[in-house]
């Protein structure tokens, strides 16, 4: 007997997804995709004697927490310790995640075995099933370090289901495809994805149902949320962009499945769930003009979180769009009204009103930032002023449309970026009318509720572990709940050897831009082309050419590299160093120029891996392709990087080797990447940041 990774090639994956099969009435329908999806990732274990599957389980990572999503034991082998085994295996496994967590339906004989496997019951939630109310118990085994994210915003993905979808899970599971959109009630899958109607799918059932079955259905479908603004002058507008991009249709369905998409876009949805074979095939220029990701259920269900908020947050969008940032004046405010007061949430013109007039008049220290597309259409607001020790955030807002939810997490970047430049210890937003695309992006970026307003810290500079845990110490009065706070500091305060590399990335995300050199995070350097870099993240080279700063570029938060797939010398996470190669052209080369938060690794053909980031842009497909040699199917790396920092003074080449002498590490090959010592790494990030220490 032994407990072994399920690989997509394993010999055990048919009898995983059997078992799986077997028992679906508990453990709900898992479609082969979703299988092979988490496979890929190493995450499914299961627990083999001899060529048979005593049990399994599979599990997807969901920021510091271990979501279980099946745990299951074969007939054959209950009662012998399976389950524990497993449980106990996936423990160790995951030792630099926060805690594992399960959900149960109350009423399952299943809810009694998690207290003998070492969960304890946290709270109760409504279940997924509809139809039959149901209640789930939500179990937690902790492992011992914080989950920084406890008190973070929700960052739940919001996906608007296509009529035919709702007819799915209205019906019986006696087809493959009513299986197939049924899997979208798994329980797991409730702490990730809200799932909306819009006006015109009960439209649609009125228009189709059956008279005998159309009762029950409006019933059903009123147990979901119904998206609003359907009828807007913009929904108009956005429907006759969308026609313009992929006709109108042919048949009143065609039109129909055109307006559900686009008040899916305008209600604030980021998916679009639907079998419609029409659709799919038009969802590249779906995305591009609403914003909206069309995609069928089990391809939503095998994608994990943080893939679909990559979807959800590409930078494309930005790249697609001619955007303008300026600061806005008194003559704009009468539109800036009009666009963007809250009168969905009853906000008053009064204080609305104020907080703009007051920036301008305040213009010292206070900063309006307007940002329009077609240097007319106003799509976002950023007002910032300066107060002790930290900036604040009076307004951030963004219209609803496809670059809406990239833009959002932009500006909040971009406040934060404004914090780090002026040296402030927190970044706060008093705005209560905020999107709900930005309020998604808070809790990624490290804010949390506080007395007044949210608030995050802003580590600035080298800090070792304990001068962090101080740092947070200090500054806890501020929040709402501490409890993330006091937590964070027990395990700083306790062997720093003991924080493994996951958590330490997630400290120095949540306390950007600190620089925790006394964990285990690794550090790199990697060359890259003036040209490259101009695009991805040195504004000053930008500054150089023909068009000056390209304001997209200002607005980066998420970014994506490839290179040649040899040599595999990088890591995820790491820290990323950059150094830009020498060129006659550009007198700022020839340097390391910026630092990077490396968040994932991809190999894969050229084909594959510019599937999966297309949506960074920047990068076309010929780019890609030569990297491959030509070979749609070679083997090419990709990178996603984010949490840049330009240095102030870039280190030039002579300087960095004096350095690396000092530092032990020898001569540097800017060939491809290199590993180098933290030691090695505060020498340089000092040297970028003199104004720091």
């Amino acid at each position: 007997m032994a407990i072994v990774t399920v690989r997509p090639n394993s010999t055990f994956l048919d009898g995983v997804m059997s078992l799986g099969r077997k028992n679906a009435k508990t453990l709900g329908f898992f479609p082969k995709g979703a299988f092979l999806d988490h496979a890929n990732r190493g995450h499914i274990r299961a627990y083999v004697h001899g060529e048979d599957i005593a049990g399994y389980l599979v599990f997807r990572i969901r920021h510091l927490t271990v979501v279980l999503v099946h745990l299951c034991v074969a007939d054959a082998f209950r009662k012998r310790g399976i389950a524990k085994a497993l449980v106990e295996d996936l423990c160790k496994q995951s030792a630099r995640y926060a805690a594992i967590r399960a959900n149960c339906r109350v009423d399952f004989p299943a809810d009694a075995v998690w207290p003998r496997l070492g969960f304890v019951a946290r709270s109760e939630k409504p279940g997924r099933s509809i139809l039959t109310p149901t209640t789930l118990r939500v179990w937690v085994r902790e492992l011992g370090l914080p989950d920084l994210f406890s008190t973070a915003p929700s960052d739940r993905l919001i996906a608007a289901l296509d009529t035919n979808v709702l007819l799915d899970l209205h019906g019986d599971a006696s087809d493959r495809h009513r299986r197939e959109s049924k899997a979208l009630l798994a329980d797991w899958l409730d702490d990730s994805i809200e799932y909306v109607l819009t006006a015109e799918a009960s439209a649609d059932i009125a228009r189709n149902s059956a008279s005998e079955g159309r009762q029950a259905l409006f019933e059903f479908a009123s147990t979901f949320r119904l998206l609003s603004d359907h009828d807007s002058a913009f929904a108009r507008e956005r429907l006759m962009a969308l026609q313009s991009a992929i006709g109108t249709g042919e048949t009143r369905q065609d039109q129909s499945d055109r307006r559900q998409l686009v008040y899916s876009a305008v209600g604030g949805a980021q998916f679009f769930v639907t079998r419609d074979e029409g659709i799919l095939e038009l969802a590249d220029k779906i995305d591009d003009t609403l914003g909206v990701v069309a995609l069928r259920p089990c391809d939503l269900i095998a994608r994990t979180h943080g893939e679909l908020i990559d979807q959800t947050f590409a930078p494309r969008r930005l790249l697609g769009s001619a955007l303008t940032v300026r600061q806005f004046a008194a003559s704009d405010i009468d539109k800036l009204v009009r666009t963007f007061q809250d009168f969905n949430r009853k906000e008053r013109k009064g204080p609305f009103l104020g907080t703009l007039r007051n920036s301008l008049a305040h213009s010292d220290r206070s900063m309006g930032l307007l940002i329009t597309e077609d240097d007319q259409h106003p799509i976002g607001l950023l007002v910032m002023d300066s107060g002790e020790k930290e900036t604040r955030i009076r307004l951030l807002r963004t219209t609803p449309g496809a670059v809406s939810d990239v833009l959002a997490r932009q500006l909040v970047w971009l406040a934060v970026l404004t914090a780090r430049r002026a040296r402030h210890r927190l970044t706060r937003l008093f705005d209560t009318h905020i999107a709900a695309a930005a309020e998604s992006a808070l809790g990624v970026l490290g804010f949390r509720p506080a007395k007044e307003g949210m608030v995050r810290v802003n580590g600035i500079g080298i800090r070792s572990v304990p001068e962090l845990a101080d740092h947070l110490r200090a500054l806890g009065s501020v929040y709402r709940s501490d409890s993330w706070i006091r937590e964070a500091v027990k395990v700083l305060t306790r062997d720093q050897s003991r924080i493994p590399r996951q958590l330490a990335f997630q400290y120095e995300r949540v306390a950007w831009p600190a620089k925790l050199l006394d964990t285990t995070l690794p550090s790199f350097i990697v060359p890259i082309r003036p040209g490259w870099a101009a695009r991805l993240f040195h504004v000053r080279l930008a500054e150089q050419t023909l068009f000056g700063v390209d304001p997209r570029l200002m607005l980066r938060l998420d970014n994506v590299y490839y290179r040649s797939a040899v040599p595999r010398r990088l890591e995820a996470p790491a820290r990323v160093l950059w150094y830009v190669t020498a060129s006659r052209e550009s007198p700022d080369t020839g340097c390391i120029a910026a630092t990077s938060l490396i968040v994932d690794v991809v190999h894969g053909s050229a084909k594959e891996v510019f599937a999966r980031f297309r949506r960074y842009g920047v990068f076309e497909w010929n780019d890609v392709l030569d990297l491959a040699n030509g070979d749609p199917f070679g083997t090419i790396q990709a990178f996603r990087f984010e949490h840049t920092e330009p240095f102030d003074t870039p280190v030039d080449l002579r300087r960095v080797q004096d350095l690396a002498q000092r530092a032990g590490t020898g001569n540097l090959v800017f060939q491809s990447p290199s590993r180098v010592s933290s030691e090695f790494f505060g020498a340089i990030y000092r040297e970028g940041f003199m104004g720091d220490e």
